[in-house]
Parts: C-alpha cells; structure tokens; sequence
C-alpha cells in the first residue's frame, strides 16, 4: 500500500525535527525509522509531482547538506540534483 502523505504534515515534521527541542523520532508504515534527509526527498518527490521544481531542488540540497560527503546516499542525491535541477 502506497501512502502520500500531504505536503502541510511534512511541513509540520520538518519544522519540529529542525527545532532545538527536537525529540521526535519519525517512522513509516513499516515502522522504519526516517532520518531528516528521509523527509527532504520525500517533499522533494511530492514537488516533483506537482511540478514544483523549485521546492524539489531546495529540498535535494537540503537533504545533500545533511549528508556525508561520500556516501552512497549524497552520491544518489546528486544525481538527482543533476537530472532534475540543472
């Protein structure tokens, strides 16, 4: 079962993950724990749908900022920086 959940609620878990007072910790349906970078591209793919491009490059660099530098998800993420942001 696919779920998309709307762009207001991951505004909302994007604002309380970024604050200082943060203790949430965010799960899918799986029960699988979602990082911040997690939330980013699941924005950036819902902007990508709506054809919002400008929130969907924001949200990939976003997302590459917080990842480490080498790493097989900053490299998957450039790539999507590269075919959809340039």
């Amino acid at each position: 079962m696919k779920v998309t959940y709307p762009v207001p609620l991951i505004n909302k878990v994007l604002e309380l993950l970024n604050s200082d007072d943060n203790f949430f910790d965010i799960y899918d349906l799986d029960y699988n724990e979602l990082s911040l970078i997690d939330i980013y591209l699941l924005r950036a793919d819902i902007s990508k749908k709506i054809n919002n491009y400008s929130g969907l490059c924001e949200d990939y660099n976003k997302a590459l900022n917080l990842s480490e530098n080498g790493s097989d998800i900053y490299s998957d993420i450039e790539k999507l920086i590269s075919n959809n942001c340039n």
